[in-house]
C-alpha cells in the first residue's frame, strides 16, 4: 500500500513541476488531435498557411491536418493558392486517376507546391478518392494571376462568345481601370446568381482580367486576395453552402488580418467577415533552421537556394523551449502580449528595411486561431522535373 501511495504521490509531483515550468509561457498549448476536433466539428473552412513557402516541415504537418480533416470530419475540398486553370487537371487526375501527375503538378509553374512531399498528398488524395469512389475529395486553385497564359481573349471567346464580349467590351474601353474593375466585378455578381449554374472557369476567366487591371491602379494592394476570397465564396454557394474544405497556401493569406499599413488585407480577412465562427485560420513558424526561397537580390535570375534564418527580430518561435518536442500548437485566444511570426515567402530578404520587413505582428487570435510552431526547417525536395525544365 504505501509503495502505491508513494508511486501515486510522485506522478503527482511530477504533474505539478510540469504544470508550474509551463505556468510561465506567454501562451496555453492544445495538441494536435484536440486542434483537429476543433476544427472539424465547428468549422467549414480552415486556412492551413506557412511563413516560408520552402521548408519541409510545414507540408508534413499541414498534410496530417489534411488527411485527418477528410477521413473523420469529411472534408471534401482542398483548394490552393495557384492558378485555377492548371488545377483543374490535377483535379482530374485525382478524381480519375488520369494523367502524368509530376507532369501535371510541374504544371502548375509555381515552385512552392512542386516538390515531394505535396505530390505525396496529392496521391494519398487520390487513393482516398478510390476508397469513397460517392464521396471524393476535390482540388481546386483559387488564385487568378497569370491572365497571359491561361485568360486570352482569344480562348475566351470561343468558350463564352456573347459574355466574352462583353468582358472585353469592358476590358478595352476608355474608362478607368478602378471603374473597369467595379464593373467586371459586377459581371461576375450577375453571372453567379443562380447558384446552380455557376461556372467556376468563367469566373476565373473575370477575375483574372481583374487582377491585370488591378495593376493599373496605385497602392491597390488587395485585389489578389479579393479575387481568391471571392473564389472560396463562389465555391460554396456553387455547393449550396456546405462543403467543407481546406485552404493551403501562405500565412499572409490565410491570416483574418484586416487592413495596415504596407500591408495587403488577407484573404482570410474577408472570409471572417463572410463566413464569421466557420472560419478558422491556422498559421505555422519554425523557431531555426534552413528553408528554400528565392534570393532578393538575384530576382532576374529567379534562381531557388537554401538560407539558414537570419533574423532581425525576437518571434514568438525563438522564445520557446520545446523540451524536445518537434513542434507546439499555440491556442491564440491565450497569447498574452502581442508578438512577431516570420512572413517570408517565396523571396527571402536577408536584411530587410522596413519597407519590407519579413515579419508579421500576431495579437492574441486576431490574425489566427491556432499557431502551429515547428523547432525545426529543413529544406522541401523540389522534384526533378521541375529542375530540369
Amino acid at each position: 500500500m504505501k509503495s502505491t501511495y508513494f508511486i501515486y504521490f510522485f506522478i503527482l509531483l511530477m504533474s505539478l513541476q510540469s504544470s508550474a515550468q509551463n505556468s510561465d509561457l506567454p501562451f496555453s498549448s492544445i495538441d494536435m488531435q484536440a486542434m483537429c476536433k476543433s476544427l472539424g466539428t465547428e468549422k467549414r473552412i480552415v486556412g492551413l498557411g506557412e511563413s516560408t513557402h520552402g521548408t519541409k516541415e510545414f507540408t508534413t504537418i499541414r498534410s496530417e491536418i489534411v488527411k485527418e480533416l477528410v477521413t473523420v470530419y469529411n472534408y471534401r475540398a482542398l483548394v490552393l493558392e495557384a492558378e485555377y486553370a492548371p488545377a483543374t487537371k490535377i483535379n482530374e487526375y485525382i478524381l480519375t486517376g488520369k494523367g502524368d501527375i509530376e507532369r501535371l503538378l510541374t504544371n502548375l509553374r509555381l515552385w512552392p507546391w512542386i516538390h515531394e512531399d505535396f505530390l505525396a498528398l496529392l496521391r494519398w488524395l487520390r487513393s482516398c478518392n478510390e476508397l469513397h469512389p460517392t464521396s471524393q475529395v476535390q482540388f481546386y486553385g483559387m488564385d487568378s494571376q497569370y491572365s497571359g497564359l491561361y485568360a486570352k481573349k482569344d480562348s475566351i471567346l470561343l468558350y463564352y462568345p456573347e459574355i466574352g464580349k462583353t468582358m472585353f467590351e469592358i476590358i478595352e474601353s476608355t474608362g478607368k481601370p478602378k471603374e473597369k474593375i467595379e464593373s467586371l466585378q459586377l459581371l461576375s455578381t450577375k453571372m453567379s446568381e443562380n447558384a446552380k449554374s455557376i461556372d467556376l472557369q468563367l469566373q476565373y476567366f473575370i477575375l483574372c482580367h481583374i487582377n491585370k487591371l488591378s495593376k493599373l491602379v496605385k497602392q491597390n494592394y488587395n485585389i489578389r486576395d479579393e479575387n481568391m476570397a471571392h473564389f472560396v465564396q463562389l465555391l460554396q454557394k456553387k455547393n449550396n453552402d456546405t462543403l467543407k474544405m481546406v485552404l493551403w497556401g501562405h500565412n499572409d493569406h490565410i491570416s483574418k488580418r484586416g487592413a495596415s499599413l504596407n500591408e495587403r488585407t488577407a484573404l482570410g480577412h474577408y472570409l471572417s467577415l463572410e463566413y464569421a465562427n466557420e472560419y478558422s485560420s491556422v498559421g505555422l513558424d519554425f523557431k531555426e533552421g534552413v528553408f528554400m526561397a528565392v534570393d532578393s537580390e538575384k530576382m532576374k535570375e529567379r534562381k531557388i537556394e537554401s538560407f539558414n534564418l537570419s533574423p532581425t527580430k525576437e518571434t514568438l518561435a525563438s522564445t520557446i523551449d520545446f523540451r524536445e518536442k518537434d513542434l507546439v500548437i499555440v491556442n491564440c485566444k491565450s497569447l498574452r502580449k502581442s508578438f512577431f511570426v516570420n512572413a517570408i515567402g517565396a523571396v527571402y530578404v536577408m536584411k530587410p528595411d522596413s519597407r519590407n520587413s519579413f515579419y508579421s505582428k500576431i495579437t492574441k487570435d486576431e490574425q489566427y486561431d491556432y499557431l502551429i510552431i515547428s523547432q525545426k526547417s529543413t529544406c522541401i525536395n523540389l522534384l526533378p522535373m521541375y529542375l530540369n525544365n
